[in-house]
């Protein structure tokens, strides 16, 4: 008669250190959860910089695409007119 109270405690045992290992297992797989969650706001966080970035690199390069050819304009403009200065002097 006394192994009918100790299979039940020892099933109340089993049941205690289930509903602890699931206690656990759920805030474990919550915190893992959390974690993911922040790990992909840095990655959108780096994703918005890194879209900042090659934004503001193809502007530089067009803006220095730019300055290049004015310079070559200018230099064509000072050669034609280091031409024409010479073609006077010559005359």
């Amino acid at each position: 008669m006394f192994w009918f109270f100790k299979k039940k405690k020892r099933d109340e045992e089993i049941e205690k250190r289930f509903v602890n290992l699931h206690t656990s297992l759920h805030d474990s797989f919550s915190n893992i959860k959390k974690d993911v969650g922040n790990v992909n706001k840095w990655l959108g966080h780096f994703k918005d910089r890194h879209d900042d970035h090659h934004k503001q690199f193809e502007l530089m390069n067009f803006r220095i695409n730019n300055i290049e050819e004015v310079l070559e304009e200018l230099r064509d403009v000072w050669t034609r007119v280091q031409t024409a200065v010479q073609t006077r002097k010559k005359q």
